[in-house]
């Protein structure tokens, strides 16, 4: 049985006041599940952005009996879900930390604002897999409920492998991130920031709901009636 928690958006959240920007490294040393990128627009402006992917291990756990497991799922425990006595929980979630410059309009009035650094953090902090401690570790039982709770953590992998690229393409993109060639305006320093994070989890959130959907789809098609009906089939012992 899949339950996933989402972490809490942070995206937009934290911009600091700057003039000295800091400079990425090419890709070649960033080192695995980290790369880099540059964010341009028509007409010459650009932005550095760091994209950090993180797939953390599952940890296998045996220490809930069957009872623990459905009142951890907090779900009827006559459901489909409840007849497979397993549980994968993740932790996953898509931050984002930028940096932005504003410079005041003096003839005019009010504020330029643009992104200058962007950084977005698209990982799995924490995935943990229940195996019920009714069942012998080795025994048929056990075996096959690992079997398929291994099955949720590779949708898991693949569905956050495929939508990296395409989280990428999105923000690269995008007409909406704000560039110094073309800046948000703004009455205050204040209201720059707000308005240069949300054009940033404009495009962010889309990305995420996306990529959640298709991830609950796709661990839906393994918790069906007749997945569960074949994983039963499979042992005498349940």
């Amino acid at each position: 049985m899949f339950f996933s928690l989402i972490a809490l958006f942070l995206l937009g959240l934290l911009g600091w006041l700057g003039y000295d920007a800091w400079v990425l490294p090419q890709p070649s040393p960033l080192g695995p599940g980290v790369r880099g990128d540059l964010l341009r627009d028509p007409e010459g402006g650009s932005a550095q952005v760091l994209y950090q992917y993180r797939f953390a291990e599952p940890v296998y756990s045996h220490e809930l009996d069957t009872q623990g497991i459905q009142a951890l799922r907090r779900s009827d425990p006559s459901s489909e879900g409840a007849k497979v006595r397993g549980l994968t929980v993740a932790d996953f979630g898509m931050e984002s930390l930028y940096r932005f410059q504003v410079r005041r309009r003096w003839l005019r009035g009010g504020y330029l604002a643009w992104v200058e650094d962007l950084k977005v953090d698209f990982s799995y902090r924490d995935v943990k897999v229940f195996v019920t401690r009714d069942y012998l570790e080795g025994s048929c039982e056990y075996n096959v409920t690992r079997w398929h709770e291994d099955q949720h953590v590779r949708i898991h992998r693949e569905v956050h492998g495929k939508y990296q690229p395409l989280l990428e393409s999105e923000v690269a993109a995008s007409k909406t991130i704000p560039l110094r060639s073309a800046p948000v305006t703004a009455s205050s320093r204040e209201e720059g920031k707000r308005l240069v994070g949300e054009r940033i989890s404009s495009v962010l959130d889309q990305v995420f709901e996306r990529f959640n959907e298709e991830l609950q789809a796709e661990q839906a098609k393994i918790d069906s009636g007749s997945s569960y009906d074949e994983l039963r089939s499979r042992c005498s012992g349940w």
